[in-house]
């Protein structure tokens, strides 16, 4: 929670706004934008046409919140450790 608010309060309006404008306007950028739908060259180890289209950035606020929370409030029970501590749990409760 703290990471979202500094990030999209802070750094992106004040600082990293410039830096990422920058990167999106590259060929990086527009390779990024463009995905999936330029062709690699004939070895198919890169892509000498990485299209026209600039990628863009859109910021969603508070909006963003509940979506960054959920994959925690999810992901948790999977977690190895945290498995491998409920079957311990149940193997030594006692039997219903």
């Amino acid at each position: 929670m703290a990471s979202v608010t500094y990030h999209d309060m802070f750094w992106y309006p004040f600082k990293g706004q410039q830096h990422i404008n920058t990167a999106l306007r590259s060929d990086w950028g527009k390779l990024f934008a463009n995905w999936g739908r330029v062709p690699t060259d004939a070895e198919g180890k890169g892509y000498p046409n990485v299209g026209d289209t600039n990628a863009e950035i859109v910021r969603l606020g508070r909006q963003a919140l509940p979506r960054r929370r959920a994959p925690h409030r999810h992901g948790r029970g999977r977690v190895p450790e945290v498995l491998q501590r409920k079957r311990r749990a149940a193997q030594a409760a006692p039997p219903a």
